[in-house]
């Protein structure tokens, strides 16, 4: 025998003994792939600073604050664990936060907690950074709100949808640990109210798939049946090759 073909040959056969039943299983793996928001810790957010022509230093790191990636200008939220420096629209939560002393606001999905997502820190100095889109409306409909209350959230951008008005917000950001950085924050403010901030990551873990184990369970018995008629023609095919 060729010994070229000598293994494609050897493959075929062990295949054909193998029968239909494995090769279904095999086929048609029962398992799937599912990714799941999970939370990874929350914070109690208290205050915010404005920073201008700020500088990061750092504990444990030796250099000055002039070489991080850093934006000399923005907005900072402090937790009761880490620092929150929103490098998109940090602005803009601090107006919907003074908007809150005149319209009740929370974010939809939860009314305990804002979830924010966390994604591998691209810059070696932060403990992590953060990117969400938070989509904000009126804890009361809109037939419940005043005229002026109307107009205070026209001007921040609300619009009606579903009776409510709703504004959609990109936040991004980087967190830092408090216990990292020294001193104090410049112009620290504290918020109207203290918020519950939920920050989760996407995990993937291996789950069954109930369509395909139905399926795989319900085809068993008709791929054992053809394996046991099958097999004599298959040893006779080898027999006679």
């Amino acid at each position: 025998m060729n010994k070229k073909l000598s293994l494609p040959i050897l493959v075929f056969i062990s295949i054909f003994l193998s029968g239909c039943t494995p090769i279904l299983w095999i086929l048609n793996d029962t398992h799937q792939t599912v990714y799941k928001n999970t939370e990874v810790y929350s914070d109690n957010v208290r205050s915010a600073f404005e920073y201008k022509n700020a500088s990061l230093s750092i504990d444990s790191a030796n250099r000055t604050g002039d070489d991080y990636d850093f934006a000399p200008d923005g907005i900072g939220f402090v937790g009761d664990k880490n620092v929150y420096f929103v490098t998109s629209n940090g602005d803009v939560l601090l107006s919907l936060n003074n908007l809150m002393k005149a319209v009740p606001l929370r974010t939809v999905g939860n009314d305990k907690f804002i979830d924010i997502n966390l994604i591998e820190p691209t810059r070696t100095y932060s403990n992590a950074e953060f990117s969400q889109y938070l989509n904000i409306r009126t804890r009361q409909g809109a037939s419940s709100l005043t005229a002026m209350q109307k107009e205070l959230l026209t001007q921040e951008k609300f619009t009606l949808k579903d009776g409510y008005y709703q504004r959609l917000v990109e936040i991004k950001g980087i967190i830092i640990n408090k216990a990292r950085l020294k001193g104090s924050f410049p112009n620290e403010t504290a918020l109207k109210d203290s918020y519950q901030v939920r920050f989760n990551t996407n995990k993937a873990s291996q789950e069954l798939d109930g369509g395909k184990l139905a399926f795989n369970v319900v085809m068993t018995p008709v791929t054992l049946t053809g394996d046991i008629i099958l097999l004599p023609v298959y040893l006779l095919m080898m027999m006679n090759g």
